[in-house]
């Protein structure tokens, strides 16, 4: 099962399901991304959001507060190895780098439905002012 996940991904959707309203979009209905996972065992997902605003100094550390958060609000990544169990349908990403310091050193387990060249990836996320949400992504493969 684990050679059907090798390859690069493009994302087609991420959308917040929950109980209490309709699906929310983090980045928008027309984020953007890509998800890689190597023969090694090794992956690394970014998501953006199209048409971020370019810092308005040329070097990397020299943005101010309002574009740091911007920019911030319109990304997210992380990286590490994985696992894919079979028997469990599930994948297990081990997050060794993140834009969100929280995941550093966590396993991320995702669900996942494997059809064709479609792989949609969901988990439950934390209760959230009581209320159960799940989050789920889904992607194609490059061919």
């Amino acid at each position: 099962m684990k050679h059907r996940f090798i390859g690069t991904w493009h994302l087609v959707s991420w959308e917040l399901r929950s109980t209490d309203r309709e699906p929310f979009y983090p980045l928008g209905k027309d984020a953007v991304g890509q998800l890689i996972y190597t023969a090694d065992g090794h992956m690394a997902v970014v998501l953006t959001k199209p048409g971020r605003v370019a810092f308005k100094s040329p070097w990397l550390m020299e943005g101010t507060p309002a574009e740091k958060i911007d920019a911030m609000d319109s990304y997210s990544s992380y990286c590490g190895r994985y696992e894919v169990r079979e028997q469990e349908g599930k994948v297990i990403h081990f997050v060794e780098h993140s834009l969100f310091p929280n995941w550093i050193g966590t396993a991320q387990e995702r669900f996942f439905k494997l059809e064709g060249y479609r792989l949609e990836l969901s988990a439950a996320l934390p209760l959230k002012d009581g209320i159960e949400q799940t989050v789920a992504l889904v992607w194609e493969k490059t061919r």
